[in-house]
């Protein structure tokens, strides 16, 4: 996701990968505005300190993102992400990490 380069289409303005669909093997393209989302689900958590659903934690999505505040809901097994501000890239399969401070908390994949 967020891929540009070697995409051989040809538009006005730069164009991305914003979904990939596996099972059709479509790959969807968009501007740099369609990269943004303002929640994601989380699946397969395990959660390494005490934590309320509905808290507000620092959330990390990729390796070098300083991370965004979110409020954290839990429900049905998997966990819901709601961002303060929308997040470019959010990628599944990739790690979710849910921090209190710079105290680890848990995480999970991306859905």
């Amino acid at each position: 996701y967020g891929q540009r380069k070697r995409l051989g289409v040809y538009h006005a303005k730069p164009l991305y990968v914003v979904k990939i669909d596996g099972a059709t093997q479509e790959v969807w393209l968009g501007e740099e505005e369609h990269l943004y989302q303002s929640n994601l689900r989380v699946k397969n958590v395990h959660w390494l300190d005490d934590f309320d659903s509905g808290e507000e934690l620092r959330v990390k999505i990729r390796f070098q993102h300083p991370g965004a505040t979110a409020k954290v809901l839990e429900k049905n097994g998997e966990v819901q992400v709601n961002f303060a501000e929308p997040q470019r890239s959010i990628t599944p399969g990739q790690a979710a990490v849910f921090y209190r401070g710079n105290r680890l908390v848990g995480g999970g994949w991306i859905l």
